[in-house]
């Protein structure tokens, strides 16, 4: 039921138009006026609605609704009144005169908020509308704000993007509030909500992946708290710069950024911007392979939460759930297994509990990932495809990448490669600065998929891919599994310079307590040897290798390590 905008065209065929305007012209001038006041209100109408806004009064309103019905411009669709065709409402839209409609659409808002203060959420979106057309500027970015935030709460987070572009554009048409002559601060109101509304269009934003926009809603607002010098709020936008620079492989400013936000606001005084600038901080590490530093972030991120699990502290999702989550995957990789899943756990329930796509997806992603680094294939597979289905039916295309390659890459694991193989390609296809997180893990699974499939060629060109990908960004964690994923295909091809990539992947992953791929890499060592008829060596590197999986607790590679050092025929991995 949405208005007319005022100037806007309307396609009636002009014998069409004749004839309905001759209608019109029958009625008395009241009839007249009501009709175009309805028409500028919307096709679908309340009685009560059209009164006040008429100003008239029940009882003359009554009377000319009663002509209305009579003529067969109006008629009753159970408790509502409706425009017997849309050509009727157009005609008598166009028949009003400009001053006339900008007035109806000044009044109909105050009808509105008379009617239904007990709850507006219904009608955001129509307030806002009106109050644009009918001038009311102000009030029109405010029901503009709160339609957008009500659009993303419901997962819309395009639909959320057009309002807060909308929110801004008129906001820029504000004539400046206060008054520097007489010592008032100029604008000062009006700028905190300019940074608000960048703000709300970042978070609507995120889950799209537009990083070139968020970029510039960054900074604008960054600007503007200079501006102010309102620390609280450049502390939060620099937490929020924060994440922004890793999503485009920016590290060193994402730390600077961060480091930074939490200066900033532990000296404010703030209690939000600290959780944020913990989170993306630990995120910002995880991929540059200092792992104990992101667990530490991650683990203050969750100590400032404390008591307040279910509350967003100013993010558009629940970081309880994504500090969960980050640190499962951080615990996954130093072989932390129980504490992973206790924690992988606790996102998801808390994610269940709040019932919001996003969160959900992430949760279920990172159970999966924790299920996958202790080779738990198939657990791992039914996560990731929860998370995946997820990412599918929700606007969150900046994760799709990511969702849909280790969903593909678990497919390969649990014997369905040809599956597996297409989602690894679509999710290689898309990624870039800002569409994936691991680009290099990503190219790592494909060239495995790929030697599985007997494309040797082929799988050593996207892990040399890999491995490039991971020395560009300094992703130090990436470029050991790089290595190793390298060396599987050197060592399906028969290439003497598999020894050489374990090794170095070993000694990275030693250095980064990485102690399920040290495992791996001593695994595929053991099984090099084995391959060349070195049974001693074969045998050390298989035992320990054994001994490592029992007390990282990681059954299926175990019992592999075992096959290998009692009867020396597993197939290398």
């Amino acid at each position: 039921n949405i208005p007319l905008r005022s100037g806007e065209s309307l396609s009636l065929p002009e014998r069409v138009r004749a004839v309905i305007v001759q209608r019109l012209e029958r009625l008395t001038a009241r009839g007249q006026q009501l009709a175009g006041l309805a028409a500028v209100m919307g096709r679908e109408l309340e009685f009560q609605l059209l009164a006040r806004a008429s100003g008239t009064g029940e009882f003359e309103t009554a009377d000319a609704v009663e002509e209305l019905v009579r003529r067969r411009i109006l008629h009753a669709v159970g408790e509502r009144l409706n425009f017997t065709h849309d050509y009727i409402r157009q005609a008598a839209y166009g028949r009003t005169i400009a001053p006339q409609i900008k007035i109806f659409h000044a009044r109909i808002p105050h009808a509105l908020e008379d009617l239904h203060r007990a709850d507006l959420s219904l009608h955001f979106a129509a307030l806002a509308q009106h109050c644009e057309q009918g001038g009311l500027t102000e009030n029109a970015v405010a029901y503009l704000r709160s339609a957008g935030a009500q659009a993303a709460e419901r997962s819309a987070y395009r639909e959320a993007a057009r309002i807060f572009e909308r929110a801004l554009a008129l906001a820029g048409q504000l004539p400046a509030a206060g008054n520097a002559s007489v010592g008032q601060p100029t604008g000062r109101p009006r700028d905190s909500a300019a940074i608000e509304l960048r703000v709300m269009l970042r978070n609507a934003l995120l889950p799209l992946g537009d990083e070139t926009r968020i970029a510039e809603c960054l900074r604008e607002a960054e600007h503007i708290a200079k501006r102010l010098d309102d620390r609280r709020q450049h502390a939060r936008i620099l937490s929020y710069q924060c994440r922004h620079k890793l999503r485009v492989n920016e590290y060193a400013q994402a730390l600077d950024a961060g480091g930074r936000a939490l200066n900033m606001a532990v000296a404010a005084g703030d209690v939000d911007v600290p959780i944020a600038a913990n989170l993306y901080l630990g995120f910002v590490h995880k991929f540059l392979g200092d792992l104990p530093q992101a667990v530490d972030h991650l683990r203050d991120a969750l100590r400032l939460i404390d008591g307040r699990a279910l509350q967003r502290c100013g993010l558009p999702y629940l970081p309880s759930v994504f500090a969960r989550t980050w640190l499962a995957w951080c615990l996954t990789e130093q072989g932390a297994f129980a504490e992973g899943f206790a924690r992988a756990r606790e996102a998801v329930d808390l994610a269940e509990a709040i019932d919001q796509p996003w969160d959900r997806l992430v949760a279920y992603h990172g159970m999966g990932l924790v299920h996958l680094g202790r080779g738990d294939y198939p657990q791992a597979l039914h996560f990731l495809e929860r998370a995946a289905r997820l990412c599918e039916s929700v606007e969150v295309v900046g994760m799709h990448a990511n969702m849909s390659g280790y969903t593909g890459y678990a497919l390969v694991l649990t014997g369905r490669p040809a599956e597996g193989a297409s989602l690894l390609e679509q999710a290689i296809a898309v990624t870039g600065p800002s569409q994936s997180w691991a680009q290099s893990r990503l190219l790592g699974f494909r060239a495995e998929s790929l030697m599985l499939a007997n494309r040797t060629d082929e799988a050593l060109q996207a892990a040399t891919r890999s491995l490039e990908v991971a020395r560009e960004r300094a992703e130090r964690s990436y470029e050991a599994w790089a290595l190793h994923a390298r060396g599987r295909v050197l060592a399906a091809m028969g290439a003497p310079e598999a020894l050489a990539h374990y090794e170095e992947a070993q000694r990275w992953a030693n250095d980064l307590g990485m102690r399920p791929l040290v495992a791996h890499c001593h695994y595929a060592i053991g099984a090099l040897h084995h391959t060349a008829g070195k049974r001693r060596t074969m045998q050390q590197h298989a035992r320990t290798s054994a001994t490592m999986y029992r007390e990282l607790d990681m059954p299926y590679w175990y019992q592999q390590a075992q096959a290998l050092s009692i009867t020396h025929s597993a197939t290398p991995g």
